[in-house]
């Protein structure tokens, strides 16, 4: 996880930084932290590719505001990679913000209990299955919620990623590669080429999953136990 702040303020950013970091040793949670002191500073250094999950983010910037560099954040990257924070000494902003769809905004002076509580609110969206799986498309930085795919099927170099609004999303990357990173959300591989998501496993007849979009695959003989484990598990952690 990592965390930006971005406020000309160096003791808001100080304090900021200083809870983060705090949040993390409570927490036990993988965390990185930046802080920059302009927005064209951090414009300028996501150009290199710089990524982030969430902002802290002020408004009251010098030059670009922090709603400008909002906006350009939200059309580099998908709006559900980055949550943005926003903190400001005014609470007219209100209205400029509601497009940009901020995880939240807070009146200065802010409290390390607002931070603790954005942070915790950013751990546990992911924690419950909302994972992402990050690509680039064109240069633009995308995800797709772990949650939202049904299954991916391995087509040579590429993987085709369908969800359940009906797409197909076409990557960069291997079968392997997703289980071992996701695996503990219920993906799990079935077949050399195939690799479903428990939740949507309607049943196991004949040797093929069916899938709840209708989807047949055949379940390899080597993945059977594997599949039938993780299915359980899912079933059982469901109803917990």
């Amino acid at each position: 996880m990592h965390i930006v702040v971005c406020d000309d303020d160096k003791g808001c950013c100080t304090k900021i930084e200083k809870w983060v970091k705090e949040y993390k040793t409570i927490e036990s949670v993988d965390i990185t932290v930046d802080v920059f002191y302009s927005a064209e500073t951090l414009i300028e250094k996501m150009k290199t590719g710089y990524f982030f999950d969430m902002i802290f983010l002020d408004i009251e910037l010098p030059k670009k505001t922090g709603i400008d560099l909002g906006k350009i954040i939200v059309e580099k990257y998908d709006e559900r990679l980055v949550s943005i924070v926003f903190i400001s000494g005014k609470n007219i902003y209100c209205e400029k913000l509601f497009d940009l769809e901020p995880q939240n905004f807070h009146l200065k002076p802010i409290e390390k209990e607002m931070v603790f509580n954005d942070l915790k609110k950013y751990v546990d969206r992911n924690r419950n299955n909302r994972a992402i799986l990050k690509y680039n498309e064109n240069g633009v930085k995308k995800g797709i919620y772990i949650g939202d795919i049904i299954y991916i099927e391995a087509c040579e170099k590429n993987l085709d990623v369908y969800t359940n609004d009906g797409k197909m999303t076409q990557i960069r990357g291997s079968i392997k590669n997703i289980e071992d990173e996701f695996g503990k959300y219920y993906i799990v591989k079935c077949h050399k080429s195939y690799a479903v998501n428990a939740k949507y496993i309607e049943r196991y007849v004949n040797k093929n999953l069916i899938l709840s979009n209708g989807k047949t695959i055949a379940v390899g003989r080597k993945y059977v136990q594997k599949i039938k484990e993780i299915w359980s598990k899912y079933e059982e952690d469901s109803f917990r």
